[in-house]
């Protein structure tokens, strides 16, 4: 990972891990010159979430997600707020973003992002991507994600965090990314033992 990628940590005086994220301080521009604020998801938002989700285009729709049917959103949307750590950005009154990760099996996640139609191509992807990265890398090894084959723009935000493939199916990519620091050259097994 090179010290572009979006995983490269920040000294911004926040503790990854704590609840509590960069995020605050996190501002992009909509469409119109207003701000969009990207914040730790709470329970409180999950109705705005919902409503994302429900004016979500179906063309944007990958792999039967985010569930078309309100009732399945809802229930889909409060196992990732139960199960997982998410955020969302704002714009006014409305949330046009969600990303988040659900831990699985051992000391690694599964990484979602959505973004609604009307807030992409402002680098909300890159910057929710940060978020989930920072607070992912504080107790997990590794992020996993699926992503369609097709769809370039979440490709070019996953690589540019760090994210490979690897694994390779006919309508999607499976990506790792790992969170573990590489171990300094002073600590590797050649220079211990010289």
């Amino acid at each position: 990972m090179s010290a572009s990628t979006v995983c490269t940590p920040v000294d911004d005086g926040i503790r990854p891990g704590s609840g509590l994220s960069p995020a605050d301080r996190s501002q992009a521009t909509g469409e119109a010159g207003e701000q969009v604020s990207i914040l730790p998801l709470t329970d409180d938002d999950v109705g705005s979430l919902v409503s994302m989700y429900r004016d979500y285009a179906p063309e944007d729709r990958s792999m039967g997600l985010p569930p078309v049917d309100e009732r399945e959103i809802r229930a889909w949307v409060g196992r990732l707020h139960e199960r997982g750590t998410g955020f969302v950005a704002w714009l006014g009154d409305d949330i046009v973003a969600h990303a988040g990760f659900v831990p699985r099996k051992g000391d690694d996640a599964e990484f979602f992002i959505y973004v609604h139609r009307r807030a992409q191509g402002r680098g909300l992807g890159t910057e929710l991507t940060r978020h989930v990265c920072r607070e992912a890398a504080a107790g997990l090894d590794a992020l996993v994600l699926y992503v369609a084959r097709d769809n370039d723009a979440a490709l070019a935000v996953f690589r540019k965090a760090g994210f490979t493939v690897t694994d390779r199916q006919p309508l999607d990519f499976e990506m790792y990314l790992s969170l573990t620091p590489m171990a300094s050259p002073e600590s590797s097994p050649a220079s211990i033992r010289s």
